[in-house]
């Protein structure tokens, strides 16, 4: 039964819910923060700016900046966050904001801490709102478990029902077979016994054409077996090939008391 589509892509759909659990689940979860940019910038400066002098009339900037936090969502609905912002601020101008002498590209260095809080207080407000998705992925999973459970019922009992529909096809071949033979054998005798000049060339017709319609009935049963085979394998989850080569029936009908 384990290699029935149906079983096995019910299988799928646990994973499947899971895997939708998981991620409804990871809505909670800490997120590193990371970002390095650079910004660089080149100006040309008219001859009249008082900067153009000593940067040789172009004015150039590099910027560095390094942001890195932790966030958390929480399943009361509220957000925090926490981050540190990092910048390196340099250009070749060689004084600063005071006037003073300093070497080009010197740079400025900034941190900047932030802390942040944030609470719905109208839509979505509160753990029901917020751990909604989550519960309903776990309502998902149980659901996804108990249609399997019914399935491979189902599927079992299908099963059942083409074993037994295949043991009977099976048997009604015999049956066939044995009275096929038991007309040829009629057939055979009759052939002595007309050659014998017992009994009348006539009759020989009549066991000929009985002969005839016992292995139709013979080769129909031969066909039924095979759909039953063919379906018993596909109950089981076999192809084509597979489904050829099941054997003979073992157990038998169950007994009524």
């Amino acid at each position: 039964i384990q290699l029935n589509p149906q079983v096995q892509r019910q299988r799928l759909r646990i994973i499947q819910t899971q895997a939708n659990r998981q991620t409804a689940r990871s809505t909670f979860d800490y997120r590193l923060l990371s970002d390095l940019s650079f910004r660089g910038g080149r100006q040309n400066l008219f001859s009249q700016d008082f900067r153009s002098e000593s940067t040789g009339g172009l004015l150039e900037t590099q910027d560095y900046i390094y942001t890195s936090g932790l966030q958390r969502t929480f399943r009361t609905g509220m957000t925090g966050s926490f981050t540190v912002d990092y910048s390196r601020l340099s250009n070749n101008y060689p004084f600063n904001e005071f006037g003073d002498s300093q070497p080009a590209y010197l740079s400025e260095n900034f941190t900047t801490l932030s802390l942040s809080l944030s609470q719905p207080l109208l839509r979505g407000r509160g753990k029901r709102f917020a751990t909604a998705f989550e519960r309903s992925s776990v309502k998902l999973v149980e659901s996804s478990r108990l249609d399997l459970t019914f399935v491979s019922s189902n599927e079992l009992y299908a099963l059942s029902l083409a074993y037994w529909n295949y043991l009977s096809r099976y048997q009604r071949v015999g049956i066939f077979q044995e009275n096929e033979d038991r007309v040829r054998k009629v057939l055979d005798i009759t052939k002595e016994l007309v050659e014998a000049d017992k009994k009348a060339r006539n009759e020989l017709t009549q066991i000929q054409a009985d002969l005839v319609d016992k292995e139709r009935q013979t080769l129909e049963a031969r066909q039924a077996l095979y759909d039953a085979r063919q379906n018993l394998g596909r109950t089981v989850g076999l192809d084509v090939l597979g489904s050829t080569l099941l054997g003979t029936p073992f157990d038998p009908f169950p007994q009524v008391d």
